[in-house]
């Protein structure tokens, strides 16, 4: 077909038109009533610290919406105008909390949704009432109340009674520290030399325990023995058994005393050169069981070499002569050769 210069403009017409009236509908159709968006209106009593136009509106740690301005009513409540995703409120109705919370480390303030049960769904245009009555659904946590907070606990607990008490403790525990150090150094050590298991130690430890009951036993009959003991039910006997606990506890054990403590006045220097003397028996057998077990080896071969021969022990020894034999000859006559006998009618 033809194109004409007039007939271009009309076609570059109503190309421009049908892009305009697309953009304004696609403009118009949000405000129809149409749009993924729903405006709530907060009525609260106070507004956390840091939070303004602007900030972002978290739902579970999502972003799902943010604010659109603070504003104060006619009553001197604050009325927040929230613009929230439609899409990202399921199961959200008007009976939700509300934290005024810090949204980074940085202490970056942001409100957060927090949803209840029951309630209605959330509407456009709704507006939820967090004051009186229900002043305690808007909760302040943000960085700035966490800060008055410490600085209230600090001035009404750290008083200087209390400071005091800490630092008498503080005095009082640093005297047990060496008991903690010998602890540690000697579970440390226990646990560098032992090398049987566990299992094994507990079972040996089990054995000890059941001996227990016995020894308590036996102490209840030691204690009731003087009371039944034939003995000590004759006359007199009970006095001879007194007299004799009471010198036993007093000038026995007094003269065992005094002698202890004059030894230990005139000769506890002497005990400085026993040392060296036990550490030279300590070095003489490096390996206790490696020098038991050479002395009973040794012992072995001695009673083996001197058997018992009824009139005590006799060497068992050999001689061999044979490669010297003038030695040889004399030795074996004479061992051949019964004992004269003596004069007096007895061997030689």
């Amino acid at each position: 077909m033809a194109i004409t210069p007039r007939r271009s403009r009309i076609l570059c017409g109503l190309v421009v038109a049908t892009v305009a009236f697309v953009l304004a509908a696609w403009q118009l159709v949000p405000a129809l009533g149409h749009s993924d968006t729903l405006s709530v209106t907060l009525l609260t009593d106070r507004v956390g610290a840091g939070i303004q136009a602007g900030d972002a509106v978290r739902l579970d740690g999502v972003k799902v919406g943010s604010i659109d301005s603070i504003d104060t009513d006619d009553s001197v409540r604050q009325r927040i105008s929230l613009r929230l995703d439609r899409g990202e409120l399921t199961g959200v109705t008007d009976a939700l909390d509300v934290d005024y919370a810090p949204g980074n480390l940085f202490g970056v303030s942001e409100l957060t949704l927090l949803p209840a049960t029951g309630g209605r769904a959330l509407t456009d245009n709704v507006v939820i009432d967090l004051t009186g009555p229900n002043d305690s659904r808007a909760h302040d946590a943000t960085i700035s109340t966490l800060l008055r907070s410490v600085g209230q606990l600090t001035n009404d607990v750290l008083t200087p009674q209390l400071t005091t008490v800490l630092s008498k403790i503080t005095a009082d525990t640093r005297a047990f520290t060496p008991l903690v150090q010998t602890i540690v150094a000697t579970v440390q050590n226990v646990a560098d030399i032992q090398r049987l298991p566990s299992s094994y130690l507990l079972a040996r430890y089990g054995s000890m325990v059941a001996g227990v009951p016995p020894t308590i036993q036996g102490l209840l009959d030691l204690l009731q023995a003087p009371f039944t003991n034939a003995y000590l039910a004759q006359p007199g006997k009970i006095d001879k058994f007194v007299a004799n606990i009471d010198m036993i506890q007093g000038p026995l054990l007094g003269s065992i005393t005094g002698l202890l403590n004059t030894g230990r006045t005139y000769y506890s220097g002497y005990t400085g050169m026993s040392v060296p003397l036990l550490n030279a028996m300590a070095a003489a057998v490096p390996e206790p069981q490696r020098s038991t077990e050479d002395l009973r080896l040794l012992l072995q071969r001695l009673e083996r070499a001197m058997p018992d021969s009824g009139n005590g022990p006799v060497l068992n020894l050999a001689v061999d002569l044979r490669g010297v034999p003038a030695l040889a000859a004399p030795l074996s006559a004479l061992l051949t050769t019964p004992p004269a006998p003596s004069p007096q009618g007895g061997n030689r």
